[in-house]
């Protein structure tokens, strides 16, 4: 049962709370996204679009964070500015609308503060929280797969991490899992429909599947993560997807690799995006690293700017995959 998964170890409290708050993000979200309406999808200044459900699923998120552990900070992707400016009023009442149902009576004010207190800077001292509250918005947008991705880093470590993936499918069961992570502890999942912990250890793959970022993609090279498939004979037809569900299959077996290869036009990662899935691979056995084979750095402030590229893998193909890189490029 949940409490096997919850008994006394380091970081104990703070994986009981993690999973509280995405279990209640990840109802809130499945439920949002079943009754998305137009409406509920607006554009940022950088034009990438960001739905009601992203600042809900932050503010609640936050608001359990902020109680439990108030000398924490929190680096989160959204902030209240979009809701804050008059002309997205209502925005700003759909997503105080959601919230009440969770925390009735709840003031919008406390709602708005509690999305801005994403706004920590990172660095390698002290530790804070990791969040992006839904982790490929388009795909959210689009009725495909998404995920709720929460981290605990730590001196520059990522020490804690929580996936929820409401719409990754698992053997036997409905609606969706969380994949549950501890430095030195291992991985979990935790299917939505009965959180009956089970581990997850990587095995050998006899089909190398690998998975790549979504076809429209314009930060990821398609050609380029072809040819580095073709020289470690994985199968022709990659698994594409938006979001770090691409580590949950990894680490889950439906996938031996995720490639993240960049173009020339594409910006640092930023670490809300890989956190979380990096210590679920990682303590399922698995690899991550970047291109080069070098470490992901999540000690960097909000980006992997020491790093280019992403492959995770199950671990015994991870040499073979960077050898790979190395020669195409």
């Amino acid at each position: 049962m949940l409490a096997s998964l919850l008994m006394k170890t380091t970081y104990d409290r703070e994986k009981k709370i993690a999973i509280q708050a995405i279990l209640q993000a990840f109802d809130l979200a499945s439920k949002m996204q079943g009754n998305l309406a137009a409406l509920d999808v607006v554009n940022k200044e950088d034009l990438s679009p960001v739905t009601i459900t992203d600042f809900s699923v932050q503010a609640l998120i936050n608001m359990h964070l902020m109680k439990e552990f108030p000398e924490d900070e929190i680096m989160g992707e959204e902030d209240a500015l979009f809701l804050r400016n008059p002309q997205h009023k209502i925005v700003k009442e759909k997503v105080v609308e959601q919230i009440e149902q969770v925390f009735p009576g709840i003031e919008e004010a406390v709602i708005l503060d509690a999305i801005d207190q994403g706004g920590s800077k990172g660095g390698v001292k002290g530790r804070f929280w990791v969040l992006d509250p839904i982790d490929g918005t388009r795909g959210f947008i689009q009725q495909e797969p998404y995920a709720i991705a929460l981290a605990l880093v730590e001196e520059g470590k990522v020490v804690l991490g929580i996936l929820g993936c409401p719409r990754f499918d698992i053997p036997h069961h409905a609606g969706g899992a969380l994949f549950v992570a501890v430095k030195d502890q291992g991985t979990f999942l935790l299917p939505r429909d009965k959180l009956a912990p089970q581990y997850l250890h990587v095995k050998p793959s006899e089909e190398i599947i690998y998975c790549e970022p979504h076809a429209i993609s314009q930060t990821h090279s398609h050609s380029k993560a072809f040819e580095i498939a073709k020289k470690i004979k994985a199968h022709p037809h990659p698994f594409r997807l938006d979001s770090q569900c691409k580590y949950a299959h990894v680490a889950h077996g439906d996938a031996a690799i995720y490639l993240r290869i960049p173009t020339l036009h594409a910006h640092d990662e930023k670490i809300w995006d890989h956190a979380a899935g990096a210590i679920v691979v990682e303590e399922a056995g698995g690899r991550v690293s970047d291109m080069a084979g070098t470490p992901l750095d999540f000690s960097q402030g909000s980006t992997l700017s020491k790093n280019k590229g992403i492959v995770a893998t199950n671990g015994f193909l991870h040499d073979q995959v960077i050898a790979a890189i190395k020669r195409v490029s």
